[in-house]
């Protein structure tokens, strides 16, 4: 039994980076209070606790926030693209493609069709699936059993009787999704080329992520705040975003941005008659109709919700960021008495002109705000706080709010949201301490690199400590962690290290920060690399990719990404700055990065707040 137990944990440990939820699936067995429904309130106000009627309960509750908009006149909308995209030839190799790719550890849909099996068939497959994806298209018709859906429910947050603090997530027919894939992409390629997502959008698009979305926001408002004004942040909650997206409206848009024929017919069989059932541990609900929202689950949704959402950014004024519906608007209200500057509310003003108009692009194409759950948040040392209102109700002011992941506060000091992070790392390493009994070395650094310093490095380059205290804080999750091996629990952190071949969290932050740049830089990341830096180059011995560094006054300026990676970044050997590929920049970072610390650590660097420059 021991030995059978240590080969189950080594294959745990050895999938934990492509398979979490076995991981987790295994640690809750081992818990005494799992976390499953077991009861949840019926429309009606019963609690529940037959699987047949959760289901029945969590189904009803998810179909009654669908609305439809059949027949309806579409809103007046100019030709976004001139450019037309229509048809697709579908070849047997790009099918073979797709699925030499599929995910194995994914959940099979209503079909009973595995990843795995199509996987492992993929050369076989692809050509009678060629032919089928081929008819399907050229009919315009998407076959009824792709658009059925097994919904699992994934509870957020607060009471888990409630069903509404459930999100449906659908797991949909996987040859389906196949197919979904070569659409998505066709349509990708069309907007990219013509330039059609709005900059403001950095969900679900390649090279942006929530730490370009989040880096972005942060420069603006750091340099809004060191220039000695304020600002005020408009948080801005969509009321089931992905449910409320109405079909022909949807449909209207795509035609607009140049989509039509094939794509356009198959898109819309594909949102029409859709149909939904929960499943609870293999107990189903009965089936009932979707009539308006995107498959969340599905691998077309994301892409139709950018389409839907992309115009709200155009008629308004104020700064907004975007990542899929998680939106803000923001204005710089004008308070310091420097040259050319005057005190007035012309921010304000603006900022709530900005927020009526996205209510009535919200009421124009049928989707509805939750003011409730809307929220101010205003930064500034002298900032006015003026109150705003969305339909007539009043927004509530907060002083610290969830953006994308982090928790940012008013004073943007990411205290908090580092205790927070440091917390739940711990309970992981808590969750691996009492579910591993023949932890080693291996399995250990499979582990702890796949769900444990993930959590502590999650967009880090926003938030990067530079107190002691924050920085021996982090440093702590490391130094217990490394003491769960038993053959290593004698040896010093050090030590530890050493026999891991790990580095301190500090040194991962400061390579994190020049990848980052590099990939900034060099336009890996498909942001504007002049909202970040102003290039400096010098002739002599330094790189051509030197960055200019600005001067700062305040804390929370002086140690933001901008600020603090220049003096690093101009250090660089020119070998690792003009690396084409980013595997080639950390190749030579890394062997470059040992040899500047033997400078640093014999003294050889003037160091001021970083290192300046070489002495000679």
């Amino acid at each position: 039994m021991r030995k059978a137990r240590r080969l189950h944990e080594k294959k745990i440990t050895d999938n934990a980076r492509q398979n979490k939820r076995a991981f987790f699936k295994y640690v809750n067995s081992r818990l005494t209070v799992r976390p499953e429904i077991t009861a949840m309130k019926a429309s009606d106000g019963r609690l529940v606790e037959e699987d047949n009627e959760v289901a029945k309960a969590l189904v009803q509750y998810f179909s009654s926030v669908h609305t439809s908009h059949r027949g309806e006149e579409m809103p007046e909308m100019q030709m976004m693209s001139e450019t037309q995209i229509g048809n697709i030839t579908i070849t047997p190799e790009m099918v073979e493609k797709k699925l030499e790719k599929l995910n194995i550890n994914k959940s099979c849909g209503p079909d009973e069709i595995h990843p795995h099996v199509l996987q492992k068939t993929a050369k076989a497959m692809s050509k009678p699936l060629a032919i089928i994806f081929q008819k399907s298209l050229d009919e315009g018709i998407c076959p009824e059993e792709w658009k059925c859906a097994n919904v699992t429910p994934i509870h957020k947050k607060g009471d888990r009787t409630e069903p509404s603090n459930y999100r449906p997530v659908s797991l949909t027919s996987q040859v389906c999704k196949v197919l979904e894939s070569i659409i998505r992409d066709k349509i990708m390629e069309h907007l990219s080329e013509n330039n059609l997502l709005n900059d403001a959008q950095h969900g679900f698009r390649e090279g942006r992520s929530c730490l370009t979305n989040l880096l972005e926001t942060l420069e603006a408002w750091t340099e809004i705040i060191d220039d000695g004004d304020c600002l005020d942040v408009a948080y801005l909650d969509f009321r089931k975003a992905f449910d409320l997206v109405s079909h022909e409206h949807l449909i209207y848009k795509m035609s607009k941005y140049g989509i039509s024929g094939q794509i356009l017919d198959w898109v819309k069989d594909f949102l029409s008659e859709r149909t939904q059932r929960v499943v609870i541990r293999g107990t189903a609900s009965p089936a009932m109709n979707v009539t308006s929202g995107v498959p969340q689950g599905s691998v077309l949704g994301p892409i139709l919700f950018l389409i839907f959402i992309n115009d709200l950014p155009l008629g308004v004024l104020s700064s907004l960021s975007l990542f899929a519906d998680d939106s803000k608007l923001f204005n710089r209200i004008v308070t310091s008495k420097k040259k050319n500057k005057s005190h007035d509310m012309q921010g304000s003003i603006e900022l709530q002109e900005d927020l009526n108009r996205v209510l009535e692009w919200a009421k124009k194409w049928k989707m509805e705000f939750n003011v409730e759950k809307c929220k101010i948040m205003h930064l500034g040392h002298k900032n006015p706080r003026v109150t705003y209102n969305m339909d007539d109700v009043n927004l509530k002011a907060t002083n610290e709010e969830k953006d994308l992941g982090v928790l940012i506060d008013h004073k943007l000091d990411f205290g908090k949201h580092i205790k927070t992070i440091v917390g739940k790392a711990n309970r992981v390493l808590g969750m691996i301490r009492i579910s591993f009994m023949h932890l080693n070395i291996h399995m250990f650094l499979n582990l702890y690199t796949s769900l444990v310093r993930p959590l502590i490095e999650y967009c880090v380059q926003v938030w990067s400590p530079y107190k002691k205290k924050y920085i021996k804080l982090l440093e702590g999750v490391q130094r217990r962690a490394t003491r769960l091996v038993p053959q290593l629990k004698k040896l010093t952190y050090e030590k530890r290290l050493e026999k891991l071949q790990l580095t301190k969290l500090e040194d991962r932050r400061k390579r994190g920060d020049m990848i980052e740049t590099y990939k900034i830089i060099t336009r890996k990341e498909k942001v504007n690399p002049g909202i970040f830096f102003q290039m400096n180059p010098r002739r002599g011995r330094s790189h051509s990719k030197r960055i200019y560094e600005k001067r700062s006054t305040l804390n929370v300026r002086k140690h933001f990404f901008t600020q603090r990676v220049p003096p690093y970044w101009n250090i660089l050997e020119p070998e690792e700055v003009e690396a084409e590929k980013t595997s080639d920049f950390k190749d030579w970072y890394g062997k470059n990065e040992a040899r500047r610390m033997i400078m640093i650590n014999n003294d050889m660097y003037i160091r001021n707040n970083g290192p300046r420059r070489l002495r000679r």
